[in-house]
């Protein structure tokens, strides 16, 4: 008996399964979709590029934002025409052959305040833009308190001693003067009232040169 189990158990077949490979299939529609996608998505980045890139030019580039109008006020020792001249010069330099000082959004206040404290010193530059090509240029000016006569020259001096402007007078041709044949009538540009100091060395200077301290005077 025990040996018939044992022979049994020796030929039992067994049985093995045998796992079958999972096909995954991929609709072609679906795939197609995905392309399609990705492409729109392409498209519109490079649209929204070229937005970007003409809007840039049209806003930094384009002539519709060039300064055109420049209005000057609170000056009372600078003349306007003199201020206007030194900012049309400084509006028509580009930077870097590309960026142009005209445009209304490049513009920059320090620079032309630079340009104009070659001319004058101020205390202040206050400049207010109106779109699309208007800027507003009012001067606070240093108050001066002598002239200072030196080298053939005479200079505007504030009451702490620096140079502020060259001091000059706007002369009527002869042609124009009433009273031609004799000395041509002489305008002042403002501050001829002002105390007029001679520096005895006769020695050149520079705008922004502190000739004395107020003790001195």
């Amino acid at each position: 008996m025990w040996r018939s189990k044992n022979k049994n158990k020796l030929f039992k077949q067994k049985i093995y399964k045998i796992a079958k490979p999972k096909i995954k299939y991929k609709n072609p529609l679906s795939l197609k979709k995905g392309i399609f996608r990705l492409k729109a998505v392409k498209i519109i980045n490079l649209l929204l590029l070229i937005g970007i890139g003409g809007c840039l030019y049209f806003f930094l580039f384009s002539p519709f934002y060039d300064i055109t109008e420049i209005e000057v006020s609170g000056n009372k020792i600078a003349s306007s025409d003199d201020i206007l001249e030194v900012t049309n010069n400084y509006l028509a330099q580009d930077r870097l052959g590309i960026i142009k000082n005209r445009n209304i959004f490049l513009f920059d206040r320090k620079q032309l305040t630079n340009k104009i404290n070659e001319l004058i010193l101020l205390d202040n530059l206050d400049v207010n833009k109106v779109l699309p090509n208007t800027i507003k240029l009012t001067l606070t000016e240093k108050n001066a308190a002598v002239k200072w006569l030196t080298d053939n020259n005479a200079y505007l001096i504030d009451g702490n001693g620096q140079i502020i402007k060259k001091y000059y007078k706007l002369v009527t041709p002869d042609i124009f003067s009433l009273n031609s044949g004799t000395e041509p009538l002489a305008t002042p540009v403002g501050n001829d009232n002002l105390i007029s100091l001679v520096n005895l060395a006769n020695q050149p200077v520079n705008l922004g040169d502190k000739v004395f301290s107020p003790v001195n005077m």
